[in-house]
């Protein structure tokens, strides 16, 4: 019998451990089997279909026992949740050019309690261009993207005006749209434009007048208070921060940190609790592909709610009046879309 089919039929013999057990057991084992600091890129596969709060904890205890470096000349892992009606398998590929070992562990499905909440999504535009923000106005929806602000109802554009560029957009554009009545204001990168929407779409630009904290030629903010973040929101007496090293922080108001969230990635926002008192904090994945609705007290995350798919990759998450606006990078499409984010309570 082939070795890999081997050690399949071993591993279902074994006695199935809690996945985050089996999780932690089998990224050991490839941790060990790498060179120190070797280079490596992890890809996760979910091709039996487990519930999307499985990948993520394997996605982060992966991520954090690892911490995946990527190079030119770089090791495969490929980690794969396999199940079906009478075996679950956690699998581990590690390929260095024609080499490849093989980690297994069984695992067992977990039990869940009923989450309180429930993330709810619906796009409210798509199109090939990155958008930087969408903002749902009377009868409408304007958009924002590096070279025009547009108004859309029911799929179309019904106008548009030309953003001027004064000099070349940086790389990893960042824009902001508010409105208030007839009038809106955008920040797109160091450049504040201001105009209407209404009878009819006009603006006008004044560069390094933006009115928000991004830092000078960053896609950052940088705040005296607060670390520099990528995203920030305010909750209670202080703040919650996705910092650009890859940590999210509770930062009080005299800037002190209150408590860490390793695993959470670069977008956090804050939503009033729908199921009673209190806010929710909505946090992007540590991959970016999905986002979670948390409570938090004494210093600890509990999650409100199963990782909600959002169909690509996140690139903005912040809050859009009454709800969560959302920028994703669709995987399949290849297009970026405007979704608008809601927050039900499930019990």
């Amino acid at each position: 019998m082939p070795r890999f089919l081997t050690a399949l039929f071993l591993a279902a013999t074994l006695r199935a451990a809690p996945l985050e057990d089996a999780a932690r057991d089998v990224a050991k084992r490839v941790a060990g089997a790498l060179a120190p600091k070797e280079s490596c890129a992890i890809q996760f596969r979910n091709p039996g279909q487990a519930p999307q709060a499985d990948v993520t904890l394997v996605q982060r205890i992966f991520i954090q026992t690892i911490r995946p470096v990527n190079a030119e000349k770089t090791t495969e892992i490929t980690v794969t949740l396999s199940q079906n009606p009478r075996t679950r398998l956690l699998v581990a590929e590690v390929r260095r050019g024609a080499e490849t070992a093989v980690f297994i562990s069984p695992y067992e499905a977990a039990m869940r309690e009923k989450s309180a909440l429930t993330v709810n999504r619906s796009m409210l535009w798509e199109q090939p261009d990155r958008i930087l923000d969408a903002v749902l106005v009377d009868g409408g929806l304007l958009i924002l993207d590096g070279s025009r602000i547009a108004l859309t109802s029911i799929g179309i554009v019904r106008q548009q005006a030309a953003i001027p560029a004064a000099k070349p957009w940086p790389r990893d554009l960042r824009g902001r749209l508010q409105v208030k009545g007839d009038q809106f204001s955008a920040n797109i990168a160091d450049t504040l434009c201001k105009g209407t929407w209404r009878p009819e779409v006009k603006v006008s630009c004044e560069p390094g007048a933006a009115d928000w904290p991004l830092a000078p030629g960053r896609n950052h903010f940088a705040s005296p208070k607060l670390p520099p973040s990528f995203s920030y929101a305010r909750i209670d007496r202080a703040w919650i921060t996705a910092g650009v090293d890859g940590k999210s922080r509770l930062i009080s108001d005299s800037g002190n940190p209150l408590a860490q969230f390793p695993q959470w990635g670069a977008s956090v926002a804050v939503q009033p609790n729908p199921c009673g008192e209190g806010f929710a904090v909505v946090s992007s994945s540590a991959n970016e592909q999905s986002i979670q609705a948390f409570d938090i007290a004494g210093g600890q995350a509990k999650s409100l709610s199963d990782p909600a798919d959002i169909g690509g990759r996140i690139i903005e998450l912040h809050d859009g009046g009454g709800a969560l606006t959302a920028i994703v990078h669709s995987t399949g499409t290849q297009k970026h879309a405007a979704y608008r984010i809601t927050l039900a309570c499930s019990r």
